[in-house]
């Protein structure tokens, strides 16, 4: 990690993010005012992978803090419609963790659901995420040399793949990649450690999407849901993993052939 960060050149020096101010501001807060205070609002997405802007405008029938709509008599329908019809990107984060929890936590109010994606759950989740670094890195230096685990992929695969896919622009390797880079390290090296998941070859791609809309913190404890969840997210196993590869291909071809064969051809 410090022979990549040495290639990309010094980052610049990193200011107090807007998650880290607000969480102070929110320290003893008691939110008198349930409906309008800022904290019920849903937090919005960042790229922490890339550095890339955000677009942050709300279009649809989709609201800046819950409920995202009123009452239906199939709320889950009609929240699977409203997806299919796209998220905005500013309320991935939000939408991807509170939709997760409400499946993992099934005895779980919807309105305790709905908190995990608003602005009063940062500091908790980021505190969170704090003490499993502290735990897995008394040292901050040991950070430097933490590797991203193979999760059953070939190790070469794996290296080549984040470099390619995260770590360059334009052609050369950039700051903001290597920045990125250790966030997915270190998130999939907590997954394994900490959530004791050994084999899983779709995690590294699926944490780089969470991590394309949303912090560290927010990705580890959506990871956390789902490999407690009955929901079935990810396959564990080498069995699990080649049953889903199988399925996926059956319906790619029953689905959508055209996009099947031009997969085949690849």
């Amino acid at each position: 990690m410090n022979y990549l960060r040495r290639l990309a050149g010094k980052a610049e020096k990193e200011e107090e993010s807007w998650r880290t101010k607000l969480a102070e501001a929110a320290s003893g807060d008691k939110l008198e005012e349930p409906e309008n205070h800022p904290l019920r609002f849903y937090v919005m997405s960042v790229d922490t992978l890339c550095g890339k802007e955000i677009d942050q405008e709300l279009y649809g029938d989709w609201k800046e803090k819950p409920p995202l709509f009123e009452e239906t008599k199939n709320p889950e329908r009609h929240l699977k419609n409203m997806c299919r019809e796209g998220i905005p990107p500013a309320l991935r984060s939000a939408i991807w963790l509170t939709s997760i929890v409400k499946i993992s936590r099934p005895n779980q109010s919807k309105e305790e659901a709905d908190e995990f994606g608003t602005l009063a759950k940062v500091k908790i989740l980021d505190h969170g995420w704090d003490f499993i670094l502290k735990t897995l890195f008394p040292d901050k230096s040991d950070m430097e040399a933490a590797t991203i685990p193979d999760f059953g992929l070939d190790p070469q695969e794996v290296e080549a793949l984040v470099i390619q896919d995260h770590m360059m622009e334009d052609g050369k390797l950039c700051a903001k990649g290597v920045k990125g880079v250790k966030a997915l390290t270190l998130v999939l090296y907590a997954a394994k450690e900490n959530l004791g998941i050994e084999y899983c070859p779709l995690l590294p791609d699926l944490t780089a999407c969470l991590l394309r809309v949303m912090p560290e913190s927010y990705a580890y404890a959506c990871m956390r849901e789902m490999s407690n969840s009955e929901g079935y997210y990810f396959p564990m196993s080498k069995i699990e993993h080649l049953s889903w590869c199988n399925t996926f291909g059956d319906l790619m071809k029953k689905m959508y052939p055209q996009t099947a064969l031009a997969m085949d051809r690849w």
